[in-house]
């Protein structure tokens, strides 16, 4: 527990933003698929990402070398994505998912997530964040 009052959420929305999804379509205590989970994240994100998000979308595209809009980042802070499955954001390219689970606990190593990520690894080690995450994209779209 954080004595500061920072906690892992607020880094959550700090980073990442919240994922609008009204109440009508979740009533934030039932359980909801992976897959639904998603396409509920898909539809719903908030205007635009924090600078610390784009930039880190951006960073991907850039080592995967295509353009930006073509690697999607998507929130999933406070949806079913995230309380049910541990993923906080994912990034999409042709169709594959990489999850993020964010965290301010710099000892956590294991997550449902493919990606465990630190405040540092969205800000000093955010070339070598980006680079990791391509390569898991790339591995995956089987453009390697």
């Amino acid at each position: 527990m954080s004595h500061s009052g920072y906690t892992g959420h607020l880094f959550e929305e700090e980073v990442l933003s919240v994922c609008p999804i009204s109440r009508v379509e979740w009533n934030g205590t039932s359980y909801v698929s992976f897959r639904e989970s998603c396409a509920m994240v898909r539809t719903h994100q908030p205007a635009a990402l924090p600078i610390g998000a784009r930039r880190l979308r951006n960073r991907v595209a850039e080592q995967i070398g295509t353009e930006g809009e073509r690697v999607k980042l998507f929130t999933a802070v406070g949806t079913p994505l995230d309380l049910f499955h541990g993923v906080d954001a994912f990034f999409e390219f042709d169709g594959h998912v990489i999850t993020i689970d964010l965290t301010i606990n710099p000892h956590k190593d294991s997550g449902k997530a493919h990606f465990i990520l630190t405040g540092d690894d969205i800000t000093t080690n955010l070339p070598e964040t980006a680079a990791r995450i391509a390569r898991e994209i790339i591995s995956l779209s089987g453009r390697a």
